[in-house]
């Protein structure tokens, strides 16, 4: 389980593309050796610092181990090494579509995140149900009591990952004004004076090569491998949870990519089986990045 890793600092702005080009010159930065040296890189506070070695394992980019005479290195892993090549400027949207699927995927590292898109069941929430259904889930399934300050971070920083709220003032600290990149996916907006309300990405705000590469990812397919749509729809980790998808809009992704070719729907009454024919995910990321037929710019649900 992992709790309040991030030191109560949300993704920022600009923060992991900074970095992640940092650790592709010097995979040491993180090592207690080298702490001066990564502050002065980054240009942030020493807990700004432990917030990011944080943020770049929890979003997926690096794994963390130990090098040379036991030094702390980060590995860039295969999506970072994409993303590096492709956006190294986190500027695509389907880069933070990436992001967002690797952080709430991460149960060891963000449990918190992992717990809201796989578990909580409805769609307006705040703080007081947050707290109160994550205390609940961590007790009952992870039989462990976690500190209530330690969710009531978890919940400051999860909010805040998705939603900004804040107003601009001249006079704040460069480091206090910076929005979380994964605003962008418009995922959470408010509801209320202390509510919240997830919403369903529209079509064109969630590219359907991205959905095709979660699949991928999460399940060890071979060609013409068949996955049930409720596999898709409805198990842990799942793009249908991932994403909060309803039934109606993951058809309408899964119709797209069969017109591609990527795989095709097999039909039975009640019951729909998808056989996978594309499953190089790195190629599905590929053509989603140099926009062959990507349905960026349709009609939305």
């Amino acid at each position: 389980m992992g709790f309040a890793k991030h030191r109560t600092f949300y993704i920022r702005e600009g923060w992991l593309p900074k970095t992640l080009k940092l650790i592709n010159e010097k995979p040491y930065i993180f090592t207690p050796a080298n702490r001066e040296e990564a502050i002065d890189e980054l240009g942030v506070g020493k807990t700004m610092v432990a917030a990011l070695r944080f943020w770049m394992q929890a979003t997926g980019l690096t794994i963390e181990g130990r090098g040379t005479k036991g030094m702390i290195e980060q590995e860039i892993t295969d999506l970072g090494k994409f993303i590096l090549n492709h956006d190294p400027f986190f500027e695509d949207t389907k880069t933070l579509w990436l992001l967002h699927y690797k952080l709430v995927t991460q149960e060891s590292l963000a449990t918190s995140w992992y717990w809201f898109f796989n578990f909580y069941q409805e769609n307006f929430f705040d703080q007081t149900s947050f707290i109160t259904e994550l205390k609940a889930y961590t007790k009952n399934n992870l039989k462990k009591e976690v500190a209530e300050s330690s969710l009531k971070k978890d919940f400051h920083c999860f909010k805040n990952t998705y939603l900004y709220e804040r107003k601009y003032s001249y006079q704040n600290n460069p480091e206090d004004i910076l929005t979380s990149p994964l605003v962008d996916l418009e995922l959470v907006t408010k509801n209320g004076k202390q509510g919240f309300q997830l919403n369903i990405p529209s079509f064109n705000k969630l590219s359907s090569d991205i959905l095709y590469y979660v699949i991928l990812n999460q399940y060890s397919v071979n060609e013409n491998e068949q996955i049930s749509f409720t596999q898709l729809l409805e198990t842990e980790n799942s793009i249908g949870k991932v994403f909060r998808l309803k039934r109606k809009s993951l058809l309408r992704h899964l119709e797209f990519l069969e017109e591609k070719g990527y795989l095709e729907i097999q039909r039975g009454f009640g019951h729909n089986l998808i056989t996978l024919h594309q499953t190089n995910k790195f190629k599905v990321l590929e053509d989603a990045y140099t926009d062959i037929d990507t349905n960026y710019g349709l009609e939305g649900i």
